[in-house]
């Protein structure tokens, strides 16, 4: 009985032994995975970086500056513009409302 308890004892004993092994192998490969691709990531970072403050990031400085100039030059010339667009808006929505109330007036009389 002692040599069955023995026997059965040492077989999970090395059963546990060898899947503690198993799992400590996939832990160095999924670390030596997680460190390359930690460097390639890093790697690429580094080069988007480069690339956005050395050309982007230029062009984009440029783009805002045009954008503000023409921003500039259209201000001065709109607000004349606006004041009559407005004004045309308005005068629009009172045709609207004369013909509204003239249908309704010819519908009230019949005609």
């Amino acid at each position: 009985m002692e040599q069955g308890l023995d026997k059965t004892g040492r077989f999970f004993c090395r059963g546990a032994l060898f899947l503690a092994q198993g799992v400590l192998l996939y832990e160095r490969f999924f670390n030596a995975g997680a460190h390359a691709s930690s460097g390639a990531i890093m790697t690429v970072g580094r080069a988007t970086a480069s690339f956005e403050s050395q050309i982007w990031g230029v062009g984009h400085d440029r783009l805002a500056g045009f954008f503000q100039w023409a921003g500039q030059k259209l201000r001065l010339s709109q607000s004349g513009k606006l004041y009559l667009y407005t004004l045309s808006v308005f005068a629009f929505i009172l045709l609207i409302g004369v013909g509204i109330v003239m249908v309704w007036l010819l519908l009230e009389r019949g005609y």
